[in-house]
């Protein structure tokens, strides 16, 4: 077993780190580009499932992907390839009891919980890469996750795209609805809530690809979520709601002007008043929620936005400057 590594520039990092289990060692010197682990992510034995695509060439910094509520890794697994061929490592992972990862499908204990087992996927991501710290980028609810990530653990990535971020409802929710779903949360946190009683934080809709033998068992019948995760979710809305993006890298924002599920009044509003810099805002034409999951050409057109995004402000931002004399 290997441990995680931190970045060298503060001891608080290194006690992160260290707190980390152990990375499971394997052989990685094969020529095949795939490799799937199922990684330890606490000390109790919860693993996650991780696919990633690994460049020889670390050039670049890696990409995690991370899903949205009620999907898995692979339905990301066209956008992944896209991002692989223009010479990005990428990772996608199954989210705890989501996919292939944790123990009861559709249930957290925490929110805090996801964004610590993100932290297991980021560092093993760039245990991989060299050390270099890769770039996050959260779909839907996974971009609530991204943002709770960069507040607490920012010196572990380079920089994050929020792709319709889940930070306000279409549908808001109701103090009473939100009230009961904390309630049942305390009283019966594994189970499953009625889905009509459910706030609408995901299209539903879930791509999926076929699977080999060696994924390990996709258990593909999502039918709901827990309240505790529920619940958990409407809080972590709320503390975005509090807040900009604490952040001190670039951070693109992706905007799709037909969500159903997202508005983004709020988040425009407080960019406006921020004037931050870093954060990049774009507005996406004909475009739904689930816009790295969508069909070809739509995909690829907001996969061409964030390679140019990361061509001119990660990338370039990490080359050394040449001075002439």
């Amino acid at each position: 077993m290997e441990q995680a590594s931190a970045p060298e520039n503060s001891n608080t990092e290194r006690a992160i780190a260290s707190a980390l289990p152990p990375f499971p060692v394997g052989d990685e010197t094969t020529d095949n580009p795939e490799h799937i682990i199922h990684l330890p992510v606490d000390h109790y034995g919860t693993t996650v499932y991780v696919r990633s695509l690994a460049q020889k060439n670390l050039d670049k910094p890696p990409l995690v992907l991370v899903h949205d509520l009620g999907e898995h890794g692979d339905c990301y697994h066209q956008a992944a390839q896209s991002f692989f061929s223009q010479g990005y490592s990428v990772y996608t992972y199954d989210w705890r009891g989501h996919g292939r990862s944790g123990w009861q499908l559709g249930h957290a204990p925490s929110f805090a919980v996801l964004v610590q087992d993100l932290l297991q996927v980021v560092a093993w991501a760039r245990h991989r890469a060299g050390g270099q710290g890769p770039v996050i980028i959260g779909q839907g609810v996974g971009a609530l996750m991204v943002m709770e990530f960069t507040k607490r653990f920012p010196a572990f990535c380079s920089g994050a795209v929020l792709s319709a971020p889940c930070l306000e409802l279409q549908s808001a929710v109701g103090g009473l609805q939100a009230l009961i779903l904390r309630l049942l949360a305390d009283v019966l946190p594994t189970a499953r809530v009625w889905q009509p009683f459910v706030p609408r934080f995901t299209s539903g809709r879930v791509n999926r690809r076929p699977m080999s033998r060696e994924d390990g068992e996709l258990n593909t019948r999502f039918s709901g979520i827990t309240a505790a995760l529920a619940s958990e979710v409407i809080l972590a809305m709320k503390r975005a709601e509090t807040r900009f993006i604490e952040f001190d890298g670039s951070v693109l924002i992706l905007c799709p002007e037909q969500d159903q599920i997202c508005s983004y009044q709020h988040l425009k509003k407080s960019a406006a008043l921020h004037g931050d810099h870093n954060v990049q805002i774009l507005d996406l034409k004909n475009t739904t929620h689930g816009v790295l999951t969508e069909a070809d050409d739509t995909r690829e057109d907001v996969v061409a936005l964030i390679l140019g995004w990361l061509g001119r402000v990660v990338v370039r931002r990490r080359e050394p400057s040449v001075e002439f004399t």
